[in-house]
């Protein structure tokens, strides 16, 4: 069957946006391409919609020298596309998220995302070990993000407890961005130097009732002040239905308003956003690599083809052409499932795929 539609329409994007050689981006449209027909990742799969004359044991070789090659990093190769990809999101207020997920054994994904229409758009991401890492990774991830962010929109930082301590908090205040940060409840405040520090537990939380202060001092330690408390009650079960939390605390720096609870579920877009990764898209979890150069290789690819997808499926959307693909009344299928589903569908039927990477607003 003829691939090459498919990866000529990548070639054509990246040739204009990625700063490498022809044969570079060819090599990486190539594979790009060949990851969205497989639908997942697994290297034999992937192998047969390699196109080549060669046996299918040399084309796996081909993809591992390629997922090890020095150029492929996220500066050079993803984070030219996201900008131009962006260039269509004119929203004055970003929401970004920081989150972690497993995803091979013993390695867990960090990442910093974009929150896009229930979804999740990757910013920057790095591999840590299973459980999470340090203050400082996090830290260092953040700073990475902040270029790929224009000076002139207000940023919405939001983030679990792992991601809530005090040297976040204060670099997100030297950033200049606005954050809505989880809390563990036995995290210590007190309303005024004459109070004694309580736990955030001890806050009248009731399912009817939630709770809100202004400008309480955080932490008993090192007294990070100016801080606003909102707490709600949110179960939340892990596995095996036993019980996690009961209530929710938010540590924040926005006014105390009626939506401000409404607001922090924009946090939730990376959850789905990790199943298209993982068991609902590209099954990353099953692939076997071995070394840390070829996962990262793997996971720079897979954001481009996540990228594409999602620009493809707002595209169709925005000219209404969504019916191709989701027939409900009311859109049923995310973003990324629209716009895969019809780049197969182009591909099959032979049909022209335009070359376009725009996310609009």
């Amino acid at each position: 069957m003829n691939y090459l539609p498919v990866e000529k329409s990548l070639q054509e994007v990246f040739v204009h946006n990625m700063p490498l050689s022809p044969a570079q981006t060819g090599r990486i449209a190539k594979l790009c391409s060949a990851i969205v027909l497989a639908g997942e990742v697994n290297l034999t799969k992937i192998a047969r919609f390699v196109k080549g004359d060669n046996q299918q044991a040399s084309r796996v070789r081909w993809i591992k020298r390629l997922l090890e090659a020095d150029f492929l990093s996220q500066e050079r190769v993803y984070q030219p596309l996201l900008k131009q990809a962006l260039q269509g999101f004119h929203e004055s207020c970003w929401h970004v998220v920081i989150d972690r997920t497993a995803l091979w054994e013993g390695v867990d994904l960090a990442t910093i995302s974009l929150n896009y229409r229930k979804r999740a758009i990757p910013l920057v991401w790095t591999c840590v070990p299973y459980g999470g890492a340090s203050e400082a990774t996090y830290i260092q991830l953040l700073r990475r993000c902040v270029p790929l962010v224009p000076a002139h929109v207000q940023v919405v930082f939001h983030g679990d407890t792992e991601f809530g301590h005090t040297q976040m908090i204060r670099t997100l205040r030297q950033i200049g961005w606005d954050f809505m940060l989880a809390q563990p409840s036995h995290c210590g405040f007190r309303s005024s130097i004459q109070d004694s520090s309580r736990p955030l537990a001890s806050l009248p939380v009731t399912p009817q009732h939630s709770c809100q202060l202004a400008q309480v001092e955080l932490f008993a330690q090192e007294r990070l002040g100016g801080m606003n408390i909102l707490a709600f009650y949110q179960p939340h079960n892990r596995r095996l239905n036993k019980l996690k939390r009961e209530v929710c605390y938010i540590a924040t720096s926005l006014p105390l308003t009626p939506g401000l609870k409404r607001l922090g579920r924009r946090r939730w877009g990376t959850e789905p956003f990790y199943r298209d990764y993982k068991s609902a898209g590209w099954k990353v979890t099953a692939s076997q690599l071995g070394t840390a150069q070829r996962q990262e290789g793997l996971l720079i690819l897979l954001a481009l083809a996540y990228l594409w997808s999602v620009c493809v499926g707002r595209r169709l959307c925005k000219t209404g052409q969504r019916r191709q693909v989701d027939a409900q009344p009311i859109r049923h299928l995310s973003l990324f499932r629209i716009g895969w589903d019809w780049l197969i569908h182009q591909w099959i039927m032979n049909l022209p795929i335009p070359a376009s990477l725009r996310l609009y607003t």
